[in-house]
């Protein structure tokens, strides 16, 4: 299996203070990644780099072998923070996902057939395909995801990366999200998730990187999700609970987030 992700040495400061710290990292094409860390760990800028948004770093970021920020359009398909973007004005569901073709469209340009046959197509592998008509505002918090996956699905990536996708959700939406995750995997994408969700993220993903600043372990879940790794990303104070064995979804216990 080829690498998505290739980063060597990647490093970011800013007035002098160190957000990343010498990044060397590999990931596989056709996985689920997972990112955990603090607040503040560099998280976010981390997937700007990859992103090909973060101006100023040394090392090199590469995605399928395409060096960054130098992409072809469609390559990555990206949900950011919830917080980040404001859609409560009156659109439906369809226009919301079109949305994702501008890059093809062009921002000045009405969309063809073939991208409304695009977003529909987004919609229908994401399970809400009879939404399409309806008005985005008035939808679940579990169907917005839904809608904002497929508009980053209209773009036609390989790659997908969410930052903190699952913030508002309730427990039977995160799972269901993850679940489309994996549903995703197996048509051939690769995926990385920026999350809290520790809880609930280790029955889903491929691998998780706990990221504070620089790369503190990088690994399977099993192997990842120890004591020890998580308070040298979190701190001593880290609360980590096994609970019942025969509890799933809670496996890996609260934490003091």
């Amino acid at each position: 299996m080829s690498n998505a992700i290739e980063i060597k040495s990647l490093s970011i400061k800013f007035n002098k203070k160190i957000i990343l710290d010498n990044i060397n990292l590999q990931i596989k094409e056709n996985s689920i990644t997972a990112i955990i860390g603090p607040n503040g760990s560099g998280k976010t800028t981390f997937i700007r780099a990859i992103l090909g948004l973060q101006p100023k770093y040394s090392g090199q970021v590469k995605i399928f072998n395409y060096i960054s920020p130098d992409y072809p359009k469609g390559l990555i398909g990206y949900l950011p923070q919830k917080n980040v973007y404001n859609l409560k004005f009156p659109s439906k569901v369809i226009d919301i996902v079109v949305m994702g073709r501008y890059p093809q469209i062009g921002f000045f340009k009405l969309p063809s057939k073939n991208d409304i046959k695009i977003a529909e197509k987004c919609l229908d592998r994401v399970g809400i395909l009879s939404y399409v008509n309806d008005y985005f505002q008035d939808l679940s918090a579990g169907l917005k995801q839904r809608v904002l996956i497929a508009r980053a699905l209209a773009v036609e990536p390989k790659l997908l990366i969410f930052d903190e996708p699952s913030t508002g959700l309730d427990i039977i939406s995160q799972q269901e999200f993850y679940n489309l995750l994996i549903d995703l995997k197996k048509e051939g994408l690769t995926i990385v998730v920026v999350t809290h969700d520790i809880g609930i993220i280790s029955k889903y993903v491929d691998s998780i990187i706990g990221l504070n600043k620089k790369i503190h372990f990088y690994g399977t879940p099993e192997d990842s999700m120890t004591q020890k790794n998580l308070e040298n990303i979190f701190g001593k104070d880290f609360s980590f609970i096994i609970h019942d064995k025969n509890c799933e979804t809670c496996k890996y216990g609260n934490t003091s987030l």
